[in-house]
């Protein structure tokens, strides 16, 4: 009579995976990638990561670098068409007032319908999200006569 063998039971191993874990690791594999992008003028970014208690998935982000070191997103390809089609044109390079604030143009998201536009604060470097009245207002210089030029508080 032939033998039965018993399946045999995966040992658990002793470390196991935690997002404290995660976070530190992410630290660690952006260091080790920016040399990586430094020899190739790209950025590279460990991104969102999903896990369990044995295996962990990193979502690895790369954009490309125009002349200026500045980097070329999806956003940043928005904004660049949008100024190619515009009528008037504007000034991509150039400097606007946000809420006093002094800010230049980041890029433009179609998928936003509120707030489109985004800017970087000059003096912060925070970035910031407007909205389309006041890309028209103060990028485009065109009048919307059917909208308010300001909001109350």
């Amino acid at each position: 009579m032939p033998t039965i063998k018993k399946a045999i039971k995966p040992q658990k191993t002793e470390t196991q995976i935690t997002s404290k874990m995660l976070k530190e690791l992410r630290q660690e594999i952006n260091q080790a990638l920016k040399e990586v992008a430094n020899n190739h003028n790209i950025n590279i970014d460990c991104g969102n990561c999903s896990y369990d208690d044995n295996e962990a998935t990193y979502k690895l982000k790369i954009n490309t670098k125009n002349d200026e070191g500045q980097l070329i997103t999806k956003e940043y390809n928005n904004l660049l068409d949008l100024s190619k089609s515009d009528i008037n044109g504007f000034d991509i390079n150039g400097i606007y007032t946000l809420q006093g604030k002094k800010v230049s143009l980041e890029g433009y998201s179609y998928r936003s319908p509120k707030y489109p536009v985004h800017v970087l604060d000059l003096e912060s470097g925070k970035k910031y999200k407007a909205s389309n009245n006041w890309f028209d207002r103060v990028v485009r210089k065109v009048i919307c006569r059917d909208e308010p030029l300001f909001n109350e508080y």
